[in-house]
């Protein structure tokens, strides 16, 4: 998902402090306490997959009907870390509506799926969704044709002290860059003893990349097309080592130019058109979904408990 192998682009602009560097090394480590009082938008559709595809790996939970609901925990247990951490957090799920731009993507995911390595359904979208409307965070739902990166970039776009809705889009995903806007990177990092798997965020400024890059916008879109995206297939025999070097002699296919008008469409017309959900507080409507679930109550009630303390 996303630009493939965005973070392990080369960089070769002779002015950049960075030069012979990957692009994944401009970005800034960060707690999320560095953002207390701030807004963020977390990419929800991304997150929900990514915990889907993790508990895979691991013996799944699942309520009583064999459904799993091992995605609300790692959910609920992010919502509570950012709540800790002092964020004003919004939540943003694709479109139910897809875009029409996105079928190869939609292949490859329907693919996946009858091998039974992808499993993310509306059931799991709406426990999410449920239970942020029950903790009281704010999620938004975007509007036809609107993927969640591309409304959160829209929200992250401008100056970062005077013009950001929210400073940042929490996601694992580069798209948020070539929609334009600012990114929060969410991955796994090795822990002090090189074998816990550890949480790290790093903040990634899109001027920052053009800079260092010594590139503007378009010519970052090129880039990102050449190597591939959910829009379209990357261009054959350059990959993020090589593709500062050459992407200015590639030839420009048709669906690599759809793919980045696409990344370049104003949406500000279409904002209004989302659902936006902002519920109010309910422990006991909490604990009664997720005791429905099979969670441990005591588990529950200690966890809402963290919750509240903020």
């Amino acid at each position: 998902m996303g630009i493939h192998g965005f973070f392990q682009i080369k960089i070769l602009n002779k002015e950049s402090t960075f030069k012979n560097h990957l692009i994944s090394q401009i970005g800034e480590t960060v707690s999320l306490k560095k953002f207390k009082g701030k807004r963020l938008c977390n990419d929800a559709s991304l997150m929900i997959y990514q915990s889907i595809l993790a508990l895979e790996k691991v013996q799944k939970l699942t309520d009583a009907d064999g459904n799993m609901t091992g995605h609300i925990k790692i959910i609920f247990d992010k919502i509570i870390q950012q709540k800790q951490a002092g964020i004003i957090q919004i939540w943003i799920f694709d479109s139910p509506i897809a875009n029409s731009i996105k079928k190869l993507e939609t292949i490859k995911r329907n693919s996946r799926k009858e091998k039974g390595e992808y499993k993310l359904n509306e059931q799991h979208v709406h426990d999410i969704q449920f239970l942020l409307n029950k903790l009281g965070i704010m999620y938004i739902v975007a509007p036809s044709g609107i993927e969640a990166e591309q409304y959160g970039a829209y929200l992250t776009k401008g100056n970062l002290k005077d013009d950001r809705f929210c400073q940042y889009m929490i996601s694992g995903d580069s798209d948020v860059l070539f929609f334009g806007g600012n990114l929060l990177r969410i991955s796994s990092g090795k822990g002090s003893t090189g074998k816990t798997k550890k949480t790290v965020y790093q903040v990634y400024e899109l001027n920052d990349i053009l800079n260092e890059c010594g590139i503007d916008y378009n010519q970052l879109l090129k880039v990102g097309v050449i190597l591939g995206s959910d829009f379209n297939e990357k261009a054959p025999g350059i990959g993020p080592i090589t593709v500062m070097k050459k992407y200015a002699d590639v030839y420009v296919t048709p669906t690599m130019k759809t793919a980045m008008d696409y990344f370049k469409s104003d949406i500000s017309e279409k904002l209004t058109q989302a659902d936006i959900i902002e519920g109010r507080y309910d422990r006991d409507a909490i604990i009664n979904f997720l005791i429905s679930k099979k969670f441990n109550k005591d588990n529950i009630e200690k966890r809402l408990t963290d919750f509240e303390k903020v």
